[in-house]
């Protein structure tokens, strides 16, 4: 079984600006994202086996979306506790929430159990214990607005990922080109 995931990988130029906030965090205790895992989930699929990840990359296979071109920029945080903090995700269109749709169809069509919830973000860091969360809004706030970069997407990879004794590590099990 292994636990997977399709998601956009982050482009090595952006990350140096996502890594700055990450490591700020850390001061307050939140626990900052390994920069080779830093990507934007586009569907969650859970334990999944052989058979199950052969026909999620055929459904995917047959997603069809044109490369565009996203930004970074903000930083914001899921739930009152700050237990997750996050780059907010746009695309200069409805090019993201297009892609997410057809994948979503392609999906339902192959009758395959999928996550409909959207929220673009990358997961820059989490907590494991307790927080002060004044100083986290703190961190967050200086970031609030700030523009991290943009990069245009141009594949989307299924992931797998492993628990290990430094973190999860992510592998790609397949990647879609994205084409019209």
């Amino acid at each position: 079984m292994t636990r997977a995931f399709l998601a956009i990988k982050i482009q090595e130029g952006l990350k140096d600006g996502l890594l700055e906030v990450s490591h700020a965090l850390e001061k307050h205790r939140l626990h900052a994202t390994n920069p080779e895992n830093l990507h934007l989930t586009l569907n969650f699929f859970g334990e999944v086996d052989r058979q199950k990840i052969d026909a999620i990359s055929n459904a995917l296979s047959e997603v069809k979306s044109k490369p565009f071109e996203m930004t970074i920029k903000g930083i914001g945080h899921f739930n009152p506790s700050y237990r997750v903090v996050f780059a907010k995700v746009l695309s200069t269109g409805e090019e993201l929430k297009d892609l997410h749709a057809e994948i979503v169809k392609s999906l339902r069509r192959s009758g395959i159990e999928h996550d409909e919830r959207f929220t673009p973000h990358i997961t820059i860091a989490k907590a494991r214990s307790r927080i002060n969360k004044k100083e986290v809004e703190s961190t967050i706030s200086k970031y609030k607005e700030e523009e991290f970069g943009k990069m245009k997407v141009s594949s989307i990879g299924l992931y797998g990922s492993l628990e290990t004794q430094n973190g999860r590590e992510y592998t790609l099990i397949k990647s879609f080109p994205l084409r019209k």
